[in-house]
């Protein structure tokens, strides 16, 4: 990006509860602002704050005004889509797409359904206990730009979801996963491909869901569906069909992006999922803060008592690891154990 001095954008999406009053606005955090800076700053106010999201992105001196405006509206975006109380703060040398703006993105992502530009990736979930196990695959998306970069899931999902554009999405994530699992016939681990909330209520999507299942045959005993933990609280009972429809078959039912809160605690009691992947920013809180590992391994005893494994998301230190063990997580995935490839 050339030289200047990093500064921050930061953009706010938040709904009182009581009132349903709506706050938004973008605003630059000052000079020379560092990534671990922002991040505090973001949490400090994120806990001060009922119901809100929060997004923040950086730029530099000379950038366009186009260009940072568009950054902070994708890092809001993705604190919406990413959970009920999003915090997002992107990376401080973003890619060039992450300036494309709303109707950039929307265009980009119908050319790519249109034109069928997408890569499956996927992700090893390994277990704590055995060593060299590996319990997952998990199936990931990325999108081809015109000019063949690959763009990650983090940066058009949620302009996807913006533009209810995510059954289409799903269709094409899930033709690559369940094509991905039919050949590779040689393992045992599961498979593991994520809806979003959109394609949960999306009564085609769901007919054309089931038909591919019922092609699967004895495969689909190797098949994991996950859904986010926010998408499983809007729409339980959508959520609850998906369970039943992939159990049926044989398949394994998962919730994503899973927190400790009482909503989510009462959502693993009402839904039984046969395993959750915890929140990735939950990872580092753990390492760091005594009072939310003892808070994580009350939970693991209490999904334990239930029959419902425990897996860590975004490990990448040996340190974190070691606290997963101490706390009896299942298994756990991240770039410590191999990056999605």
């Amino acid at each position: 990006m050339g030289g200047g001095q990093h500064r921050a954008a930061a953009g706010q999406h938040a709904n009182e509860l009581a009132g349903h009053h709506q706050i938004s606005g973008v605003g630059a955090l000052g000079k020379q602002t560092h990534i671990g800076h922002t991040q505090q700053l973001a949490q400090l106010l994120h806990r001060q704050l009922v119901a809100i999201n929060i997004g923040a992105a950086f730029f530099r001196q000379l950038d366009r005004r186009t260009d940072v405006f568009a950054r902070a509206d994708l890092a809001v975006e993705s604190a919406r889509q990413s959970d009920r109380h999003g915090l997002v703060v992107m990376a401080d040398q973003p890619e060039e797409s992450a300036s494309l703006g709303s109707h950039g993105w929307r265009t980009l992502i119908q050319t790519a359904l249109v034109e069928n530009r997408w890569r499956l990736l996927h992700q090893p979930v390994q277990s704590l206990s055995l060593a060299g196990k590996v319990l997952q695959a998990e199936c990931m998306a990325r999108l081809v730009d015109a000019q063949g970069a690959l763009v990650p899931a983090s940066n058009f999902m949620p302009m996807a979801s913006r533009h209810r554009l995510m059954p289409e999405v799903d269709r094409a994530m899930v033709t690559m996963g369940l094509s991905f699992l039919k050949q590779n016939t040689q393992s045992n681990e599961m498979v593991a491909i994520n809806l979003s909330h959109q394609s949960m209520v999306d009564a085609g999507f769901m007919d054309w869901f089931v038909a591919r299942l019922d092609a699967l045959g004895g495969s689909a005993l190797r098949l994991a569906i996950e859904v986010p933990e926010f998408a499983a609280l809007r729409h339980t009972a959508a959520a609850m069909r998906v369970r039943d429809l992939v159990r049926a078959r044989g398949g394994k039912f998962g919730i994503d992006h899973f927190g400790l809160d009482p909503k989510a605690l009462k959502l693993l009691r009402d839904l039984l999922p046969d395993y959750v992947k915890l929140n990735g920013a939950l990872v580092d809180e753990v390492e760091a803060v005594e009072s939310v590992s003892d808070m994580l391994a009350s939970f693991v005893q209490l999904a334990h008592s239930l029959d419902v494994l425990v897996i860590a998301q975004k490990v990448e230190r040996a340190e974190q690891v070691a606290v997963l063990v101490q706390a009896q997580v299942d298994a756990a995935q991240g770039h410590y154990f191999g990056a999605p490839q």
